[in-house]
């Protein structure tokens, strides 16, 4: 190929000037490294502090304590008794009494009935440690 022939070399980047400044809504602000700070000196860490339970929350804990401790008694107890098969609902629908008679289906309402105790003994826990805070 000869000079003449040769395709003319065109630059593909346009080179940009270093001295053009970028506009100051492009800067991006950079926050200063704080956890070197925070690692080395725990004062600057606030301690925690538990709020107090105010006196009617503290009723309200005991009512719903008591309240899932009798449910949660009766719900255990009572699809095992033999009263379970005079219920009222038997009267409207008695085709559905196999099936309210099923072990299965007691032993579900007498987990319902568990969950409640454990309801009640975890509002329990929650007042009586909120004497220990205050």
């Amino acid at each position: 190929m000869t000079a003449e022939n040769s395709p003319q070399e065109t630059p593909i980047r346009q080179e940009i000037p270093v001295s053009q400044e970028i506009p100051a809504a492009l800067e991006v602000p950079v926050a200063p490294d704080v956890s070197a700070a925070l690692a080395s000196s725990p004062s600057l860490v606030p301690p925690r502090v538990k709020p107090r339970m105010s006196w009617g929350r503290r009723i309200e804990k005991v009512v719903l304590a008591l309240f899932c401790l009798e449910v949660g008694g009766f719900l255990l107890i009572f699809p095992w008794v033999p009263q379970w098969g005079d219920n009222y609902f038997f009267t409207f629908a008695d085709h559905w009494r196999p099936f309210f008679m099923s072990p299965y289906f007691r032993g579900a309402v007498s987990g319902l009935g568990a969950l409640n105790l454990y309801l009640a003994i975890v509002e329990s826990v929650d007042f009586l440690g909120s004497f220990l805070d205050s």
